[in-house]
């Protein structure tokens, strides 16, 4: 049975986990099987934030079913026992050109160090990359953390 994020303090290992890392994998199904695409991401607000085309495979994909998505990010670990990551279930959504949407995206290019010049920055990603600014919810997480113990798993529900 999944715990309450809100009842325990395992969101705080999660977050300082997935705060350290720039990549996660989004998994969608396409044209009858699955299909992995590693993409950055800004985490904000408990969702996901990336950019990509909006004719790539895990966009269509996951328009094709609802938005509904997988997605994992784990840390390079050095050997086995120090694997520690995060799998989840969830959707992608198109983000909205509003207040919130521009806080994100402005938040994202600063993170990996792109100026947007005099455009907004999702007007910048558009046309400086031909993309759309999404964002992946999680509703299912999760943890595995093989440095608490081999094998340790906390199922999460947001």
């Amino acid at each position: 049975m999944a715990d309450s994020l809100e009842n325990n303090d395992w969101m705080t290992n999660i977050e300082q986990m997935v705060t350290s890392q720039k990549i996660m994998t989004l998994a969608v199904v396409w044209q009858g099987g699955a299909w992995p695409s590693p993409v950055y991401y800004l985490y904000l607000r408990k969702a996901f934030y990336f950019f990509s085309s909006p004719d790539s495979r895990h966009i269509k994909g996951g328009q094709e079913t609802g938005g509904r998505a997988g997605s994992s990010i784990f840390v390079d670990a050095l050997s086995f026992d120090k694997i520690q990551g995060i799998q989840m279930q969830g959707h992608i959504e198109l983000v909205k050109k509003d207040r919130e949407g521009l806080f994100a995206a402005i938040a994202y290019l600063k993170r990996f160090a792109i100026s947007h010049g005099e455009l907004d920055a999702m007007s910048f990603i558009k046309q400086e990359y031909r993309a759309s600014f999404y964002r992946f919810v999680p509703v299912r997480i999760i943890y595995m953390d093989n440095g608490v113990s081999m094998g340790f798993k906390k199922e999460l529900e947001i």
